[in-house]
């Protein structure tokens, strides 16, 4: 059997397609997660007792046109030090109202009147008491998998000094503008 020319190149070419086909669909099917650039602070009063109460919340939303499921959240005070000649590194969990769901839908599912692929976070205790170390800095990592292809992404966003804490509330929607 002999081999031609242009059953090799044809071979190399085909091969070529099928893994550019590949990639972009991995990326396509691959969760994104945007998440604010800063920690919102606001005064929410409780509809129970009628006091208000200062809360730091945290926002973030599927960008991915399909749904994503499993997701995690965790939030860290991270601090290092010097030991020897070596840095180390501590995080200190800090607690959430929501810490993981199910189901969060993507661009194709969701429901625009209500903004459901969108999520509020808010910190549990006085992040003025916790972070007191200016050189600290918080740690927040959201951890997904896409519904469809069980690829996971793990998206991760640094705060790094007191600047990124802002007074307000955020707005409605895939934006992380803050209402006045």
């Amino acid at each position: 059997m002999l081999i031609e020319k242009a059953d090799i190149v044809a071979g190399i070419i085909s091969g070529i397609i099928v893994t550019l086909f590949f990639f972009l669909l991995r990326i396509s099917v691959k969760p994104r997660i945007k998440v604010s650039q800063f920690i919102v602070r606001r005064n929410r009063k409780n509809l129970e007792t009628g006091e208000v109460n200062e809360v730091f919340q945290i926002k973030f939303y599927n960008a991915s046109w399909s749904s994503i499921e499993d997701v995690t959240i965790d939030f860290y005070l991270m601090n290092d030090w010097y030991s020897s000649d070596k840095k180390s590194f501590a995080a200190i969990p800090i607690k959430l109202n929501l810490d993981s769901f199910k189901f969060l839908p993507g661009k194709l599912k969701r429901n625009k009147e209500l903004n459901d692929n969108c999520v509020v976070v808010t910190l549990h205790g006085n992040l003025d008491e916790i972070w007191k170390d200016k050189h600290d800095w918080l740690e927040l990592h959201i951890t997904a998998y896409h519904s469809l292809s069980g690829f996971r992404k793990v998206k991760k966003r640094t705060y790094k000094g007191l600047k990124c804490i802002e007074m307000g509330k955020f707005a409605d929607g895939e934006v992380f503008k803050l209402d006045s």
